[in-house]
C-alpha cells in the first residue's frame, strides 16, 4: 500500500494515550507486572517473552556460535548456558557443528570439543581462549551473498541484534546480510546522545566493510529510526539506500511513549529477577545494558527525521500497541517522505514481529518480496 502526503493524517497522541502506552510498554518489556501472580522469576520471563529457550548472548563470539548452533541443530533459539544435548546434540551433529564452527572461526575444532563443553557459552570461551584477544565489534556479517545489494539490520532499543537472527535465517534472498549492534555495548565510554550521531558512526562502520550499495537498511522499533537517518546520510553521499522501518514510531509527530522515564533500577531489577544469566553475568554489563536502553530512548524522543527521496517501506504490525500513536496508519512517517510511503501490514503486535515465529516468517516474506522483486 503506497501513501502520499495528502493521504496521511499526522495526529498527535494526547497525554492519556501516552500514559496508556507507557504502561503497556512496561508490561511488554519488563515482567514486573507478573510478580503478583505467584510465578517464579523464570516463569515471569517466559510469560512475558513466550519462548522457553530464549536467551541473549553476552559476547560477540556467543552471538555467532548461537547462530551456527541454530542452523545445525534446527532449533529456533538456544540460551548460551543451556545444555545442547537437551536441544538434540548427538555424536553425528557434533561432527557437523565442529566443522561449521571451525570453518567460521578459522580454528581447528574437534567433535569432542563440542561434546565435552555442551553449551554455547563454554564453546565460545574455548574459541576466545584459542584465538587470543579479539577486538569487540558491533558490525557482524550474518550471510554472504552473490547479489550486489546488502541488507543491514539495525539494533532496537536494547542494543542487541539477536532479534534479527531468526529473520535472517529464513530469508531466501541472495544479498549479503549484516547487523549493526550498539557501539555502546562493545566499548566503554560515553554513549551517543542522538540518533544522528549513531547514524554517522554506523554509516562509517558500514562503509568500512561494504563501501557501496545498494543498501537496504532495516530496523525494528528504535532500529527504524537508525535505518531512516542512515538512509538519509547515504542518499546525500550519492549511494542508493532504502529504509525498511519495522513498526517504528516517529515521536517527533506522535509524541514520546515515555520509555526514557522508566528508572534504570527497575530495568536492572527485572533483568536480574528474570534470571537472564546470559545477559547479566556481571553487574557492570547489566548496568551498561540498562544505560544503553535509556540513552536510546532519550535519543528517540529528540529525533526529528530528515526527508527521504527514495520511497521508504513501513512494515506495520496489524495490532501494534494499545496506543493511538501505534494505530496511526503511517506511524508518523509520511510527512517526511518526498515520494510517498510504502506500507506493508504484518499480522501480530509490535513485539510479536520478533517474538512470534509466524509473524517473523511473514515479515521475512515481505522482505524477500521486496528484495527479490
Amino acid at each position: 500500500m503506497r501513501l502520499t502526503r495528502d493521504e496521511g493524517d499526522s495526529a498527535t497522541s494526547d497525554a492519556g494515550t501516552l500514559a496508556e502506552l507507557t504502561q503497556h510498554l512496561r508490561r511488554e518489556l519488563w515482567p514486573e507486572v507478573f510478580r503478583m501472580r505467584g510465578l517464579s522469576p523464570r516463569e515471569r520471563w517466559l510469560e512475558a517473552y513466550g519462548d522457553p529457550h530464549f536467551g541473549l548472548p553476552r559476547t560477540q563470539t556467543e552471538m555467532e556460535v548461537v547462530r551456527i548452533v541454530r542452523s545445525v541443530l534446527g532449533v529456533d533459539a538456544t540460551a548460551p548456558e543451556e545444555d545442547l544435548e537437551e536441544r538434540g546434540l548427538t555424536d553425528r551433529s557434533a561432527v557437523a557443528l565442529a566443522a561449521r564452527i571451525g570453518a567460521h572461526f578459522s580454528i581447528d575444532v574437534e567433535p569432542g570439543d563440542i561434546l565435552h563443553r555442551r553449551s554455547v557459552a563454554n564453546i565460545a570461551t574455548m574459541l576466545d581462549d584459542r584465538r587470543g584477544p579479539q577486538s569487540a565489534t558491533h558490525v557482524v556479517r550474518l550471510r554472504n551473498g552473490g547479489a550486489a545489494a546488502a541488507l543491514v539490520f539495525l539494533h532496537p532499543l536494547d542494543g542487541s541484534c539477536l532479534w534479527y537472527f531468526a529473520v535472517a535465517d529464513d530469508l531466501r534472498t541472495n544479498v549479503s546480510i549484516w547487523s549493526i549492534g550498539s557501539h555502546g555495548l562493545c566499548r566503554p565510554g560515553p554513549l551517543d546522545s542522538s540518533v544522528a550521531l549513531m547514524a554517522v558512526r554506523y554509516v562509517e562502520d558500514l562503509r568500512n566493510v561494504r563501501p557501496h550499495g545498494p543498501y537496504y537498511l532495516c530496523g525494528w522499533s528504535f532500529g527504524g529510526l537508525l535505518a531512516w537517518e542512515m538512509a538519509h546520510l547515504l542518499e546525500k553521499s550519492g549511494e542508493v539506500a532504502r529504509a525498511l522501518v519495522v513498526d517504528s514510531m516517529n515521536q517527533a509527530i506522535l509524541g514520546s511513549p515515555g520509555v526514557a522515564t522508566i528508572p534504570a533500577e527497575l530495568i536492572i531489577r527485572d533483568m536480574r529477577a528474570a534470571e537472564l544469566t546470559s545477559r547479566c553475568v556481571d553487574e557492570a554489563a547489566l548496568h551498561r545494558r540498562a544505560d544503553v536502553c535509556l540513552a536510546n530512548a532519550r535519543a528517540a524522543e529528540r529525533y526529528v527525521p530528515s526527508p527521504l527521496s527514495t520511497v521508504p517501506v513501513l512494515f506495520r504490525s496489524i495490532h501494534g500497541f494499545v496506543s493511538d500513536g501505534f494505530r496511526h496508519p503511517d506511524r508518523g512517517w509520511l510527512g517526511f517522505c518526498r515520494t510517498g510511503l510504502d506500507i506493508q501490514l504484518v499480522p501480530g503486535s509490535h513485539f510479536a514481529l520478533m517474538k512470534s515465529a509466524g509473524s517473523r516468517r511473514q515479515l521475512g516474506a515481505h522482505i524477500d518480496d521486496l528484495l527479490l522483486g
